[in-house]
């Protein structure tokens, strides 16, 4: 009787751990299925917001980039240079050649010249402006002329901005034994300047 006193002491026990293993699992992973599907569906949701969004934004862009073209052309009405560019042209959003194609030209375009820098001329379409490289341009004296200016002025930029840094760069301040800050100029004489400059 002892035995069978002890058997049945383990019939709740193993009930017990029969729910407590095999039951609950099975409870808890219909629960995590019911959320992994709730937060898929509210990813596609996401996924449809971001393409609209996305279409939105390239519409505006699209938009923006007219109203600029039709600004600009109003503006250079009386000082246009024309010319063509060929056939395989990318009109870009920026002078060099990482820059995003905003339009690759199937044939033949007759474009208004902006402006000129780092081998890319500034261009205006009917419906937009951008950039594109020189080797796609029907070159004129127009545009030549156009280059020629654009070089000097970058030269004269970066010559002006090499003197300004070579003298920047020789000058070395000092502080005197009353708190004046100085530098001595190429004859060897003591130039006093603000305080500030031996910080």
């Amino acid at each position: 009787m002892r035995e069978n006193n002890g058997l049945e002491n383990f019939r709740p026990l193993r009930l017990m751990v029969f729910i407590v293993f095999v039951l609950f699992p099975k409870i808890g992973l219909s629960q995590v299925d019911q959320d992994l599907k709730k937060l898929r569906i509210k990813r596609e949701q996401l996924e449809k917001k971001i393409l609209e969004l996305n279409k939105s934004l390239n519409d505006v862009e699209k938009e923006i980039r007219f109203h600029e073209a039709n600004l600009l052309r109003k503006k250079l009405k009386d000082s246009l240079i024309t010319t063509t560019i060929r056939s395989g042209g990318k009109i870009k959003d920026g002078p060099h050649p990482l820059a995003k194609i905003l339009k690759k030209l199937s044939e033949k375009r007759k474009v208004v010249v902006v402006s000129y820098e780092n081998d890319y001329f500034k261009v205006c379409l009917e419906d937009m402006c951008g950039y594109i490289n020189e080797m796609w341009v029907s070159q004129n004296q127009s545009t030549k002329d156009l280059i020629r200016s654009a070089k000097i002025s970058q030269f004269t930029k970066e010559s002006k901005s090499k003197k300004r840094a070579k003298y920047k760069s020789v000058r070395t301040y000092y502080r005197g034994p009353k708190g004046g800050c100085f530098y001595y100029n190429n004859n060897g004489k003591k130039v006093y300047v603000d305080k500030k400059k031996c910080y």
